[in-house]
């Protein structure tokens, strides 16, 4: 299902620009987003999980209460059975984590209260005397993040200060703990900044 995660995604950058832009949500990180000045070689889709999950195939959704995009050449199915898989294995990390500090009982109020998204990130070549950084360091503001990436380029800031690159391996996902997370356990701050730095025509997705 990796493998084919990759590939169903693909299309969705064929989609035209105009139809790309209908992709808007309300807070930060969902819609779509491209040409940033501090981040001109990257393209994003930030879609909630609940919309994925509702796209049976290639048929329309919409995004809160803009259209989401639809075209024949892009199907969800694949999409959605990866990202409910992701969904349950942070479900069972986040139940860990509540477990290990006492406090299991409020797991199931903090999931109600909770929403998945899923972003979709690609990075072009840069081109002459343009920099290579795809993605600016950055702290995710959720509590938790799955990253799975087909490339290396990702590097990872230890609270140590030392920068770690990222090895990228068939069915091994990088837990990332948000800013949510580290505000409230300042102990399990494992990971703090990365930015993504791309070396040739890549892409990146966040689950």
């Amino acid at each position: 299902m990796h493998d084919a995660m990759f590939k169903s995604a693909i299309p969705l950058y064929d989609v035209p620009t105009e139809r790309k832009q209908k992709l808007e949500c309300n807070f930060l990180g969902s819609g779509y987003g491209s040409n940033y000045p501090r981040m001109p070689l990257g393209e994003f889709f930030g879609i909630e999980n609940e919309q994925i999950l509702k796209v049976p195939k290639t048929s329309p959704a919409s995004c809160g209460r803009r259209e989401m995009i639809s075209s024949s050449n892009v199907n969800f199915e694949t999409t959605a059975s990866y990202c409910k898989l992701l969904s349950e294995l942070e479900d069972a990390i986040t139940r860990m984590v509540f477990s290990s500090y006492g406090v299991e009982k409020y797991f199931e109020a903090f999931t109600q209260s909770s929403f998945y998204l899923t972003k979709f990130m690609k990075y072009r070549v840069p081109k002459e005397n343009e920099i290579n950084m795809g993605l600016v360091p950055h702290i995710d503001k959720t509590f938790f993040g799955l990253i799975d990436t087909n490339t290396k380029g990702l590097e990872i800031e230890t609270r140590d200060g030392e920068w770690i690159n990222f090895e990228p391996a068939p069915n091994t996902f990088l837990v990332i703990a948000g800013e949510i997370f580290t505000v409230s356990c300042k102990s399990l701050l494992l990971l703090t900044l990365f930015p993504f730095w791309v070396h040739c025509c890549y892409k990146k997705f966040l689950f």
